[in-house]
């Protein structure tokens, strides 16, 4: 009894431990999905950045190709008054060649900036995805630990029907050990009358 009361205590306690093991892995699991999910939201984000970073990529293109087809307009209709107004040709040559260099000084800003932003959609996504395996290893876990905490409370109803019967047993006994304790004193008297 003493060996089934200290192994129901084992068993109780191991309950106890694979439960809280199993509440703990909960809380994790649940915190990588909010993390995964954050990390989802700062990908999309980025895509969403990276679209429009894109876009005005495009339109400063355009813009540079317009400036480009401008100067040349302009060079070939007033090729002649260049001549006569060789200065004023000249500072109007020079401004539209620094918009062309600042044109070009955007341009190659926004294509580092894609490139950054390519390399962080890339980082985020491998981040994802090492969050996703974390997530599925720690739902696995949980998934064990419930099924040894159900094992466990199984062998507990068990080792209680078993206590329960050894107790109805024990109590018989002690009955019948009263019995014959009083039968055999009863025995001793009527010998000692004898």
């Amino acid at each position: 009894l003493d060996n089934a009361n200290h192994l129901k205590g084992q068993l109780a306690t191991a309950l106890e431990d694979a439960k809280r093991r199993l509440e703990d892995e909960e809380r994790k699991r649940q915190s990588l999905e909010i993390h995964a999910h954050t990390i989802e939201v700062e990908l999309e984000s980025v895509k969403v950045q990276l679209e429009e970073e894109s876009e005005a990529r495009l339109d400063l293109d355009r813009q540079l190709i317009k400036a480009n087809g401008d100067a040349a307009a302009w060079k070939s209709k007033y090729e002649a008054e260049c001549i006569a107004h060789i200065e004023e040709v000249e500072e109007f040559r020079r401004k539209m060649q620094q918009k062309i260099t600042e044109y070009e000084e955007q341009l190659e800003a926004l294509l580092n900036k894609c490139s950054s932003l390519e390399k962080q959609k890339s980082r985020l996504q491998s981040e994802v995805e090492v969050l996703i395996m974390d997530l599925e290893k720690a739902t696995t876990h949980a998934q064990n630990l419930e099924k040894r905490c159900a094992q466990l409370e199984k062998m507990n109803i068990e080792l209680k029907s078993k206590i329960d019967e050894i107790t109805i047993l024990l109590e018989a006994s002690q009955r019948d050990l009263r019995q014959k304790i009083h039968d055999l004193q009863k025995l001793q008297y009527e010998y000692e009358k004898v």
